[in-house]
């Protein structure tokens, strides 16, 4: 059987919910949120309840909401499952060509990315994409039975850049099962870009909607809030960052 769940393999069930539930699968089968059946917990008086659709139902969709952890401790949760499918993986590393240009083919590349990343999502491909200014890794992730052609497009266009960008390497592979796919790609994948053992400090920003009109535009927005941030980790003697963009819902994708 196959369920929607995170891509990082060190991410715990409700936590997971708590933001929706963004994985490889939400583009196919939709946020993990949705497929909650029942949620077990203990309130603040000890009372332990059943939440679902029929039973206790303001307090169900409250916790479905985003409020896990505000409503009681969550003890077990129910989620609808879907018939076993087999996993379709590209893993693409991209070299930006030598040159002065390397901060623009950067943003050029991003919004690249942005412009396919709408019709992949309705397609039901996910996407992970770790740009810098040196090397771009692009993984894609889909069923097997869906998305295959509206990823050719995309390689199509990318070797029209010959003289801008260098695929460095491009593998694809197939797996029998979501399960799989975690253990040998996307779990690996997500160790290898998470901070494991840093300090970090979540934030959040207001962007203006005129940056969310165009791929382009997301792309320069990511870049300057990128810049703002390796600013401060240059003055205090650190590599510079690289963004982290996942494709899992509907964004920005119209042409500039």
């Amino acid at each position: 059987m196959a369920v929607v769940l995170g891509t990082c393999p060190s991410v715990g069930a409700a936590g997971f919910m708590q933001a929706g539930g963004h994985g490889p699968l939400t583009p196919a089968l939709g946020l993990g949120v949705d497929h909650i059946l029942q949620y077990e917990l203990v309130t603040a008086d000890g009372e332990i309840r059943t939440l679902n659709a029929v039973q206790d139902l303001d307090l169900f969709w409250a916790v479905c909401g985003g409020g896990l952890g505000s409503w009681g401790l969550i003890t077990s949760i129910m989620i609808k499952a879907h018939p076993a499918t087999r996993v379709s993986t590209v893993q693409f590393v991209i070299r930006p060509a030598d040159g002065e240009k390397k901060t623009q083919r950067v943003i050029n590349f991003i919004a690249l990315v942005g412009r396919y990343q709408h019709g992949w999502v309705i397609k039901g491909i996910a996407s992970s994409f770790v740009p810098d200014e040196e090397n771009y890794l692009l993984n894609l992730y889909w069923p097997s039975n869906q998305g295959d052609s509206a990823v050719l497009v995309f390689v199509d266009e990318l070797l029209s850049h010959v003289d801008e960008y260098t695929i460095v390497s491009f593998q694809t592979s197939m797996f029998a099962s979501v399960t799989e796919a975690e253990e040998k790609v996307l779990g690996p994948f997500a160790n290898r870009i998470s901070p494991y053992g840093a300090s970090m400090q979540m934030s959040s920003q207001l962007i203006p909607l005129s940056s969310l009109e165009s791929a382009r535009g997301v792309a320069e927005a990511i870049w300057a809030g990128l810049e703002g941030i390796n600013a401060v980790l240059r003055k205090g003697g650190l590599p510079n960052a690289a963004p982290l963009i996942f494709g899992s819902m509907p964004g920005a994708h119209s042409v500039p």
